[in-house]
């Protein structure tokens, strides 16, 4: 990134972050180094088309599209372990505790899920043309149809204002983007510093059984390794596997 701040575009109301920069980008209005973001969203998704449920005004919604031609394909897990960590450093910043990153890219404060992001790359000639990050954040809101769900508000008993938390919240993903570029073992070392249940034993569910075992960490191309209290050591890729 060659400079230190994003130019920004806000819409009141809109189907995602995430759907409205693939258009403008596919268009030509827009280029690297940009925020999308909106005050609502309603077609929010999430991992795997999952709704992401957020009130408007109350949070943060918004799509950082970026250029990371410096990554090749079979690095996109550092990508996705940057963004996570710009988001946990987010709110570690603001000294909250019980802050965790749960694989892949949700943010966890208290058990509860205070954030998630949902990336998605075009690739090129082996390499990651253009990245857009969409990124929800509960800042504001204090009721959720989900008793799993965690806000900003509830955890410090304040309100804040949603653009100076995005600004915020800039500074930390543009710090750990420069580290992504030339610090790639710092950054996958720092997740799994972060990383939710790592070495806790927990019951998951896969492969329609349920067993008890224990994180090890995330492999470099991005699988969770669990090691089973069978003695086996198994990796999955995403929504392979499950707490129960």
């Amino acid at each position: 990134m060659s400079h230190n701040h994003f130019y920004h575009l806000h819409f009141n109301e809109i189907s995602s972050t995430n759907d409205l920069a693939k258009k403008l980008w596919s268009e030509g209005k827009i280029k690297a180094n940009t925020i999308v973001s909106a005050s609502y969203q309603n077609q929010g998704k999430g991992q795997q088309n999952n709704v992401w449920e957020s009130a408007a005004d109350k949070n943060l919604l918004f799509t950082f599209v970026v250029s990371p031609d410096f990554l090749k394909i079979e690095e996109q897990v550092y990508l996705n372990m940057a963004v996570s960590l710009a988001v946990y450093d987010y709110f570690t910043k603001k000294n909250i505790s019980d802050c965790f990153i749960k694989w892949p890219n949700d943010i966890m404060v208290n058990h509860k899920k205070v954030s998630g992001i949902l990336i998605e790359n075009s690739i090129s000639h082996n390499q990651i043309k253009v990245a857009f990050i969409g990124i929800g954040i509960n800042i504001n809101q204090t009721d959720f149809y989900t008793t799993q769900a965690n806000s900003l508000a509830l955890i410090t008993g304040k309100s804040y204002d949603v653009f100076e938390e995005l600004k915020l919240f800039e500074k930390r993903f543009i710090n750990r983007y420069k580290q992504l570029k030339t610090q790639k073992q710092i950054i996958f070392d720092a997740y799994h510093d972060a990383l939710y249940l790592k070495n806790v034993r927990t019951l998951f569910s896969f492969a329609k059984q349920t067993m008890f075992g224990k994180i090890l960490g995330v492999t470099h191309n991005g699988q969770l390794e669990v090691a089973f209290e069978d003695g086996s050591i198994q990796q999955f890729s995403n929504k392979e596997i499950s707490l129960t």
